[in-house]
């Protein structure tokens, strides 16, 4: 076994978790440890979840195991650094659903699993992911959209190529024959006897050259097979230099499995999108990276290889007229056989009537005689009682029909001269073909289709094998491609834009952003949102009254604070995956924690009152910058204790410069008054109530502005439906409490 396959062997075997039987089924589904290596490094989440006993799970842990110390980042996992709760991580995953969707590859809706946001002080990854992006796809998004459907449809037909398996599908009537040793057992260590014969030899006796003899194919590898004095001795032997063979010379039915079945199509697929974006990118060719290094000719060789084999591997007709002359032959013999046997006894039988021999009683009686148990006579018993002449007819009618066997046999010497034992002068008549040396004969037939078959084959892998590393460097360049599209048509859909970071600041200012999975999930026009936090240039306005750390976000129920909430954490995470984000312009100062924690659904419990505040310490204990995302924590105590929970909470992460806090509170006015820290209040402004009873609203939040909350509309829509004066009267007092606690 090589080096190198060892060393990959063990690099399986080193990674966490992954025990023997976990191995095993890997090797067993994907054939070698090469094979493994490539799948588990290219992140092929769902192919290696297939396996039975695997799963998913299993599947992401032996991914992310072997790229932990990947530097690049690509597929190291963050998330347990980053993202600190439940909820920031619900918005994660469905940001993830959103980008999978846009896939067509199953290969890059497993790239986009692993996509995960990054800390701080990987900038230069976030930065360089957006900086491909943006590069490469301002040259794609020239091609039409028409074109571009195009492309979608042939990208979900492209997949890895999987792993191919023969040993099923053949019957192969092979056996390698070696004189040396150590070849020999490498030969082992190659897994060859899994598929033919394998045999180690000294000498050549009579007993193993008739075993070598009846096998279809004899290959032969010694380090100077001229020298031995019995290979002229094996019939339909292939004889390989122990320095100048491969597996290929050995076994092409290897090679040529891999380019088949499923396999078959993703190539044919492959080969149209190329000749696509041959055409598409012609200035741009350097938007794919790779994609000026793939010959156009060696692609259409590849094809044209494919072309001569069918899906199971066998050779099409009208390729190779020799084979096909010799694969006709072989299926047509035994009619060939009979033809001619009809023939010459036809031919024999009426030159037989033509005579006018006249024979007496005793000739008569000699000659039933000899009259066999099935009724046919031999011939040369017959000829004695013939004129000359028609024996000597009879002998031409033998040795044209020996002469036409040949030739529809397409025989050569030596091997025509076993056409003279099939018809020899002592037969009987009728004549019947030697039963021995016919199946003589067409075992020798098969053995030059065979061998044949074989040549074309090897000459087929070589071909295909030389282009083996182009299919890879083109299958990588079209899911570049689907991943680039992904990326071009989600930008599209959602107006998504480039993220400007902000180094040595913390927060986040954007301009015209929406929520994704309002976006996503409706499909409707949504209303675009400026919002601010943190000491970051504001990206909207000229202001610095908005400047703050700390935000509490007021507003009536349903006029939008939750949604606002989301928007700020999916704008945050995708802005550190290194994708466009969902705004017209951002400015960010990256976060190394994310929390997001969203409104309680349960009462009011001890446990969760416990739970919340031992968190909120932790939050409060992290060095790390970090963004904290609240809604309505007074769900989890008494309306007494909240807002001097949310204050101490506030005042206490407002002491340190490392985080930013959006809480979206009711109790806004309860809060400041205990308070010492300066804080934002915002609020999303209502106007009213329409006559449904639906809040009309301005999405858009106000800067440091207390809004009213719902109740207040409630009582004011009363209000200005009673003709009462006394009702009247009544709902304004209760306005009067709401307003002055606003001012």
């Amino acid at each position: 076994m090589k080096n190198g396959v060892i060393q990959k062997q063990r690099i399986i075997q080193s990674i966490q978790g992954l025990g023997p039987k976990i191995s095993e089924k890997l090797i067993n589904h994907f054939l070698t440890e090469e094979n493994v290596i490539n799948a588990i490094s290219e992140a092929r989440i769902s192919e290696i979840s297939s396996i039975k006993g695997i799963g998913q799970k299993m599947a992401l842990k032996i991914i992310q195991e072997f790229h932990s110390d990947d530097e690049s980042g690509v597929y190291t996992n963050y998330t347990n650094q980053i993202l600190m709760t439940d909820d920031i991580l619900k918005v994660y995953d469905r940001i993830i659903e959103i980008l999978k969707s846009y896939a067509q590859t199953q290969y890059i809706k497993d790239k986009f699993s692993l996509m995960y946001p990054l800390p701080a002080t990987k900038l230069n990854i976030i930065k360089s992911r957006l900086e491909n992006y943006r590069n490469r796809l301002s040259k794609l998004n020239k091609i039409n959209e028409e074109t571009i459907e195009k492309i979608k449809i042939l990208l979900k037909k492209i997949k890895p190529f999987k792993p191919q398996t023969f040993k099923d599908k053949l019957l192969l009537h092979r056996i390698i024959v070696t004189d040396n040793k150590k070849q020999y057992n490498e030969l082992i260590e190659l897994d060859i006897e899994k598929y033919c014969k394998l045999l180690l030899i000294e000498s050549l006796s009579e007993k193993v050259l008739d075993y070598l003899n009846s096998f279809d194919l004899v290959i032969f590898i010694s380090n100077d097979y001229n020298n031995n004095s019995f290979t002229d001795q094996i019939k339909n032997a292939i004889f390989l230099d122990i320095n100048e063979f491969s597996v290929t010379d050995l076994l092409p039915e290897s090679v040529i499995c891999d380019f088949l079945g499923v396999n078959y199509n993703i190539l044919i697929a492959g080969y149209k999108l190329f000749k696509i974006l041959k055409q598409e990118l012609k200035q741009d060719e350097e938007t794919l990276e790779g994609f000026k290094d793939i010959s156009m000719e060696l692609l259409k060789g590849l094809i044209l290889n494919l072309a001569k084999i069918d899906k199971d591997g066998e050779i099409k007709e009208e390729n190779y007229p020799e084979y096909d002359e010799a694969l006709k032959i072989v299926n047509s013999f035994d009619g060939i056989i009979a033809d001619q046997e009809i023939e010459i006894n036809e031919s024999i039988e009426n030159e037989i009537k033509k005579s006018k021999a006249v024979l007496e009683g005793g000739q008569i009686f000699n000659l039933l005689k000899s009259v066999d148990d099935s009724n046919s006579i031999s011939l040369n018993a017959l000829m004695e009682f013939l004129p000359l002449d028609i024996a000597g007819i009879i002998e031409e009618i033998l040795m044209e029909a020996r002469e036409k066997l040949i030739e529809r046999l397409n025989l050569e010497a030596p091997e025509s001269s076993i056409v003279f034992e099939l018809y020899p002068n002592d037969m009987n008549f009728p004549i019947e073909a030697d039963n021995f040396i016919l199946e003589k004969l067409k075992n020798n037939l098969i053995r030059r289709e065979k061998i044949l078959k074989f040549e074309i084959l090897t000459q087929l892998a070589k071909n295909l094998s030389a282009v083996k590393p182009l299919v890879a460097k083109l299958l990588n360049i079209l899911f570049e491609l689907d991943e680039l599209l992904a990326i071009s048509s989600i930008m599209k859909d959602y107006n998504l834009t480039y993220p400007n970071f902000v180094e040595d600041k913390l927060g986040l200012s954007f301009e015209g952003g929406i929520n994704l999975f309002l976006k996503h999930e409706q499909n409707i026009e949504i209303k675009q949102i400026n919002y601010h936090v943190g000491n970051i240039p504001v990206i909207f306005e000229n202001r610095i009254d908005i400047k703050n750390n700390l935000i509490i976000l007021t507003g009536a129920n349903s006029g939008g604070k939750t949604t606002l909430l989301q928007t700020i954490a999916q704008i945050t995470i995708m802005a550190q995956m290194g994708l466009p984000v969902a705004a017209q312009a951002v400015n960010i100062g990256l976060f190394n924690e994310l929390f997001f924690f969203s409104k309680s659904q349960g009462s009011n419990s001890s446990g969760a009152f416990e739970s919340s505040v031992k968190n909120f310490t932790d939050i409060i204990i992290s060095k790390k910058e970090k963004l904290v995302l609240v809604d309505e924590l007074e769900a989890i105590t008494e309306p007494g204790a909240a807002a001097k929970v949310i204050g101490s909470i506030l005042e206490m992460l407002g002491e340190s410069n490392n985080s930013c806090t959006v809480l979206v509170s009711h109790l806004a006015s309860q809060v400041l008054k205990v308070i010492k820290t300066n804080i934002r209040v915002d609020g999303i402004e209502a106007n009213g109530i329409d006559a449904e009873g639906r809040l009309i609203v301005d999405r858009n939040p106000k800067f440091n502005y207390l809004a009213k909350s719902m109740p207040y509309y409630i009582i004011k829509k009363l209000q200005n439906s009673s003709s009462n004066p006394e009702k009247t009267q009544i709902y304004q007092k209760m306005m009067n409490y709401f307003e002055k606690e606003m001012n």
